[in-house]
């Protein structure tokens, strides 16, 4: 996650932690990281960066602790459980498939900080 995130430009992010053997193949998860988990890191950067507003990336409803605290949310590729409960929200998502505007939360948080979490 680290490398993508540099790429990415993203300062600060949160992911399952995985060990490999000798070989390189996966032999353990060492960190579980799920929404509630995503939750508390963010309340917690958010109250050391002084932050107004948080805004989050997520493809997964393991993170619903985390999108219901966070002030914006873009949905990315969701999966299906996901899918189902944007239909409430007025989140944004972009999909493969179709993409529901960006323009409104592009100059909505135009001049405040958005961390990004990315999940994979």
């Amino acid at each position: 996650m680290g490398p993508l995130a540099d790429q990415l430009g993203v300062s600060h992010w949160l992911a399952t932690e995985y060990g490999v053997n000798e070989r390189g193949i996966l032999s353990q998860i060492t960190r579980i990281v799920d929404g509630y988990v995503k939750r508390g890191e963010s309340q917690a950067l958010q109250e050391s960066e002084g932050a107004s507003r948080v805004v989050v990336y997520t493809d997964s409803v393991e993170d619903l602790p985390l999108l219901r605290w966070a002030e914006g949310a873009i949905l990315l590729h969701p999966d299906h459980q996901l899918l189902m409960s944007w239909r409430q929200s007025g989140w944004i998502v972009v999909s493969r498939y179709f993409s529901s505007s960006s323009s409104t939360l592009s100059r909505k948080y135009a001049d405040g900080k958005a961390y990004r979490l990315i999940r994979r």
